[in-house]
């Protein structure tokens, strides 16, 4: 199984975008994704995302996932790999995020290609 680089970190703030997942958009002709891609479909935070434990106790904090991209461009079988603090649900916030975006298309990735996002998760003042 290929492996990507790591992503990097999806951020900005949480906000209402719609609950509707992402369909990914199929490669254009004679197009492929050879090296560490972009989001065609950046995976956008939303704030029913942040973890209710946390809000609770005025916390904000991080979790990293790794993911596997699929040759359509779909993200799958997301696991949390960091999570700080443990114990909120940031890490199955974060799962929910990523995976709502969609890389670019690439038969490289039939068996799946592992990559890593960092997922912050702030607090607005």
């Amino acid at each position: 199984m290929p492996s990507l680089p790591s992503l990097e970190t999806i951020g900005g703030s949480f906000s209402n975008f719609s609950d509707r997942e992402p369909v990914c958009p199929s490669a254009p002709s004679g197009e492929t994704a050879t090296s560490a891609p972009g989001w065609s479909i950046p995976p956008a935070p939303r704030e029913s995302d942040f973890p209710q434990a946390a809000l609770d106790e005025g916390l904000s904090g991080v979790a990293s996932v790794q993911c596997l991209a699929r040759a359509d461009g779909r993200v799958t079988d997301c696991q949390v790999v960091e999570e700080t603090p443990t114990g909120y649900g940031f890490g199955d916030s974060a799962v929910r995020i990523v995976q709502r975006g969609c890389l670019p298309p690439s038969p490289l990735w039939e068996d799946g290609a592992a990559f890593t996002v960092r997922i912050p998760f702030t607090l607005s003042d």
